[in-house]
C-alpha cells in the first residue's frame, strides 16, 4: 500500500489539524524473515549521510499572528477589533508565510552565523551510527531540488559497494494555528536510506511539535537566539528515529518492502 506523503509546509499544517497519524495494521516479521534481515544490515560496514543544507526555517500561521497576539490582553473587544485588521490584510497567508519565512531566516543567519541546524541533526545521526562500529561521511546536498525528489537525486548515482546512503531533507518551522495562537515549533525531517545497487532500504517522514515559544511574530524574532534554541532542542531529537528505521530490524512489516538486498 502506498503511503501518501505531504509538501513540508503541508505536513506543518497538519501538525496542528490531526493529533497521531492513524496506524498501518500490523504484519508481524516472521524468525527467517528477521534473521535475513539483520544479515542484509550486518553487510553494511559505511554510511553516507548527505543533507540539505539552505538553512531555512519556516514560518507559518492561521491568521497573522501580529497585533492580533497581544490583543486578547485588551479583552474581548480589543481581541475582535485585532482580528478584523488582521483579516483585512492585503498579504494572503502565503505571501505572509514567505516574507516572514525570509526574515527569520535572514536574520538566523545574520545573528547566528554558526548555527546549522541541518548540519547539527546530521552529525547526531552520523554519531549515533559511529557508536553502532559504522564507517560515516557526512555531506552537504548540492541538489537544490526538493524533498519530494530524494529518490532522485545525484548523490545517490554512485554508492559503492559495502556501503548505504541516507539523504536527510529538514523542515524546521514555527506554526501558528490560528489568528489567537502562540507560534510553536515544529518540525518536518524527510528521508531515504539507499543501497549500493539503488534499492529503497526504506524512506519516510518524521513530524514533530514542540512547545509554544512566542505569542507574536516580533516575540519569535526577539531573542532570535532563545526561538532558534527551542526549535534546535526540538528537532535534534529526532535523530535516533532514522537510525532506528533505516538500520534495526524491526519486529513488523512497514509499509514498503524492506527487505530488498542491502550491498550485496
Amino acid at each position: 500500500m502506498k503511503t501518501t506523503i505531504f509538501p513540508p509546509a503541508i505536513a506543518l499544517v497538519l501538525v496542528f489539524l490531526t493529533g497521531c497519524a492513524s496506524a498501518p495494521q500490523k504484519q508481524v516479521l516472521s524468525v527467517q524473515e528477521k534473521a535475513d534481515y539483520a544479515q542484509r544490515i550486518a553487510r553494511i560496514k559505511s554510511v553516507d549521510i548527505l543533507y540539505s543544507n539552505d538553512n531555512h526555517v519556516v514560518v507559518l500561521d492561521g491568521g497573522g499572528s501580529g497585533s492580533v497576539g497581544m490583543a486578547g490582553l485588551l479583552g474581548p473587544v480589543g481581541l475582535l477589533a485585532a482580528v478584523a485588521i488582521d483579516g483585512a490584510s492585503k498579504l494572503s497567508k502565503e505571501e505572509r508565510s514567505k516574507a516572514r519565512s525570509k526574515e527569520f531566516s535572514d536574520k538566523v543567519r545574520s545573528e547566528l552565523p554558526s548555527a546549522n541546524l541541518s548540519k547539527d541533526f546530521a552529525d547526531q545521526v552520523a554519531s549515533k551510527l559511529r557508536d553502532r562500529g559504522m564507517e560515516v561521511t557526512v555531506t552537504p546536498l548540492t541538489s537544490s531540488r526538493t524533498s519530494a525528489d530524494l529518490a532522485t537525486y545525484p548523490e545517490l548515482a554512485n554508492i559503492a559497494a559495502g556501503r548505504a546512503a541516507v539523504v536527510i531533507w529538514n523542515n524546521p518551522g514555527l506554526t501558528a494555528e490560528s489568528a489567537t495562537s502562540a507560534y510553536v515549533t515544529s518540525a518536518v525531517i524527510d528521508y531515504y536510506c539507499a543501497d549500493a545497487d539503488k534499492t529503497k532500504i526504506l524512506d519516510g517522514r518524521i513530524v514533530r511539535r514542540g512547545d509554544s515559544v512566542a505569542r507574536t511574530f516580533q516575540g519569535l524574532m526577539d531573542p532570535i537566539s532563545q526561538t532558534y534554541s527551542s526549535l534546535r532542542t526540538l528537532y535534534l531529537s529526532g535523530h535516533i528515529n532514522i537510525v532506528q528505521q533505516c538500520f534495526d530490524v524491526p519486529d513488523e512489516k512497514r509499509p514498503i518492502d524492506v527487505l530488498k538486498s542491502i550491498a550485496k
